[in-house]
């Protein structure tokens, strides 16, 4: 049996009763086979994480907003797919945040580019990031320049396969995929070298000029350059 609900909820109304750590700690072990088989209708990259998420959740409220006159195999399969699904929909906003920023399906990586490319790609998530091992950034920012540039088409499965094929965590797959898109979408606009580019990487006003124009931008920052703020 995956779930034995009935003697789940019985554990259950005790723990409201009581409180009790053993008891909640029973609960969690005889859900642990419920959450896998929830997760698993989800994406296996994320499957470690989606079940510490429903386990967390289950500690943190959902056992509390059990009513016993429902099934709580219903009520807890309900609970954790919520838990999922609004885990993969974080996923994904994450995914696309660099959306606009990507502009490297316009970079042609030939035989005398991609070494620079890569190469400054490198050096800057070398800096930004000491405390990663250099052949773990070597490797992550070549595979990511490599990936996107040219008809790869989406975008979006890159951070899981950084962490498929590179055996690294999301955090440090999503922070150096983020960090090579804003570095290559500030040095480079098609396959020119923007040398005249004053802003640095978090910047508003490069996306400002492409949202409202540039002559608009212009006018925005001299307007905004005679104000002062008096302190008390």
């Amino acid at each position: 049996m995956i779930f034995d609900a009935e003697d789940v909820k019985v554990l259950v109304v005790e723990w409201q009763r009581t409180s009790s750590s053993a008891v909640l700690e029973a609960i969690c072990d005889k859900s642990n086979r419920l959450i896998e088989v929830v997760v698993s209708c989800y994406d296996p990259i994320f499957r470690d994480d989606m079940i510490q998420e429903c386990r967390l959740r289950l500690i943190s409220g959902a056992l509390q907003g059990y009513d016993k006159a429902y099934s709580l195999h219903t009520y807890l399969t309900t609970v954790f797919h919520n838990v999922c699904k609004t885990y993969m929909k974080k996923q994904y906003r994450i995914s696309n945040l660099y959306e606009d920023y990507d502009i490297l399906e316009e970079i042609v990586i030939s035989d005398t580019t991609k070494g620079d490319i890569i190469d400054g790609a490198i050096c800057r998530n070398r800096e930004r990031f000491p405390s990663l091992p250099a052949d773990v950034i070597d490797d992550l920012t070549e595979y990511i320049v490599i990936r996107l540039a040219g008809n790869v088409g989406k975008k979006r499965g890159v951070v899981a396969e950084l962490m498929k094929n590179f055996y690294v965590s999301r955090n440090i797959a999503t922070i150096v995929y983020h960090s090579t898109i804003i570095y290559l979408r500030k040095e480079y606009d098609g396959n020119l070298k923007n040398t005249n580019n004053k802003f640095d990487e978090f910047s508003l006003v490069p996306d400002l000029c492409d949202t409202i124009g540039e002559s608009a931008v212009r006018r925005l920052i001299l307007l905004f350059s005679g104000m002062c703020v008096r302190l008390p």
